[in-house]
This record gives C-alpha cells, sequence and structure tokens, in this order.
C-alpha cells in the first residue's frame, strides 16, 4: 500500500550516462545495488532535480547542464507520485537543456518551479533537507550539523512546524532576555557610577557649606573686631576731650 506522495515510478532519458531507464519503487524500503559507477547515484540525483531541487544540492556539480548526457542537447526526468486517490498518480515532468534552461509539467500542464515546490510541499516532500534525504556526497555536511541545526532539520522534516515556531519563538525569547540582562547590567554599572559621583559631590558640598559657615564666623569675628577697636578709640576720643574741658578751665581761672 502506497502512501501519499510515495514515488512510484522514475523515468530519465538521456540523463548523465543513462539514454533511457525506468525504475518502479516499492512501497516499503528500497535498496540500489551495485558497483561503482553504474549509476546509483545518477538515479538519486534524477530523484532530487525532478522533484525541484537545486544541483547543489546533490553535491555533484553546481549547473543542471552538467546532468546532460554527452552527445545529447536536452535531458528529461519524470516522477511519478501517487495520488491521495488509491490508482492515481501525479507526473512531475523537467526538461533541460545546455543553456541552463528548464520547463516544468505537472501531469502534463506547464507550470513554473514554484508551482512544483508548492505542490510537493503538502507531500511534505523536502529533497533539501538533509534529515529527510540525504545523498551519498551531502554526508559530510550533515555531520557538520550541530545540535540546534539538527533539530531545527528533523522537525521540519517531520512537518512539525508548529515545533519549529516554537522553538524559534523561544530563540527569539532567549535573545530578548539576553539583550534585557546586558542592558540591565550597563544601567547598573551606570547607576552605580552615578552614585558614586553622586557621593564624592556630596562630600564637596558639605566641604563647600563648612567653609560658608567658617567664612561667616571671621567675618563675624572681624566685625566684633571692628567695633571693638571703635569703642577703644571711643572712649579715647572721650578722655581726650575731657582733659582738654579740664584744661581750659584751668587756664581761665
Amino acid at each position: 500500500m502506497f502512501k501519499p506522495g510515495s514515488i512510484r515510478k522514475v523515468e530519465v532519458k538521456d540523463f548523465v550516462t543513462y539514454s533511457h531507464v525506468e525504475m518502479y519503487p516499492g512501497p516499503h524500503l528500497n535498496m540500489l545495488i551495485g558497483p561503482n559507477g553504474t549509476g546509483k547515484s545518477t538515479i538519486v540525483a534524477a530523484i532530487i532535480l525532478g522533484l525541484g531541487g537545486n544541483p547543489k544540492s546533490v553535491g555533484r556539480g553546481h549547473k543542471i547542464s552538467e546532468y546532460v548526457k554527452r552527445g545529447c542537447s536536452s535531458a528529461t526526468i519524470n516522477i511519478y507520485l501517487q495520488s491521495d486517490e488509491e490508482n492515481r498518480f501525479h507526473k512531475i515532468a523537467r526538461e533541460f537543456d545546455f543553456r541552463e534552461k528548464s520547463s516544468w509539467k505537472l501531469d502534463n500542464r506547464t507550470v513554473r518551479l514554484e508551482d512544483i515546490l508548492n505542490f510537493i510541499k503538502k507531500y511534505n516532500i523536502q529533497v533539501d533537507n538533509l534529515c529527510q534525504f540525504l545523498p551519498q556526497d551531502k554526508v559530510q555536511d550533515f555531520a557538520k550539523l550541530n545540535k540546534q541545526e539538527l533539530l531545527k532539520e528533523t522537525q521540519k522534516a517531520l512537518c512539525r512546524f508548529d515545533l519549529l515556531e516554537k522553538q524559534e519563538q523561544l530563540i527569539s525569547n532567549r535573545s530578548q532576555h539576553t539583550e534585557l540582562h546586558n542592558s540591565i547590567d550597563k544601567h547598573t554599572k551606570k547607576l552605580r557610577e552615578a552614585e558614586q559621583a553622586n557621593s564624592l559631590l556630596e562630600g564637596r558640598v558639605q566641604s563647600f557649606n563648612k567653609k560658608k559657615e567658617f567664612d561667616f564666623m571671621i567675618e563675624n569675628i572681624d566685625r566684633k573686631i571692628a567695633w571693638r577697636q571703635y569703642e577703644g578709640i571711643k572712649d579715647q576720643l572721650i578722655e581726650i576731650k575731657n582733659d582738654r574741658n579740664e584744661a581750659q578751665k584751668v587756664n581761665h581761672e
């Protein structure tokens, strides 16, 4: 029993080393067995490229024209997928040439690459996800995935985009938490510096106020000294006047 989206048939024409070949996968585990150079990886490449994948996802060559068989002008890949209905298939056809030009058909209707990608998305087919589709030449890239990337790609492969959204939200919240924590530390440092500066200013203000008190005391003392001097001179003047008056009386007598 084939599940919807299962590959029922792979057909290639003038593709790499194949002039024409058809492969019919079963509903369970499928294995391609053969010596090196017999075209096992070519079938894998055909599946990737036939389902809208980029040549870079294959790991062999970066141009689609490199997959046209030598001596031929173009190549064709036909992928047949199990429909939601038991006895119905969907045919995805891709034809490309040496000019890097590709044309797409879905059930014999001319479509765009975007239409193909949207179509296979409903079957959760992800040829660019190494957790779902791992070509031999991309094993090294898979091994380089860190734990976070591996978790993210696994969630995509399982079509658990709800978990992926929650994870991304957690990452965003964590980033905001870190930013807020750093901001708090920064403002706390500024507050401490301001408190230290304020404490220093308080000491200066106290010294200034103390100086004003001393200046006022000195000013009062200076006034008192001046007043005492004035009183002393005044007493001397009165005494001199009295002596003068006494002298005048003696002269008159």
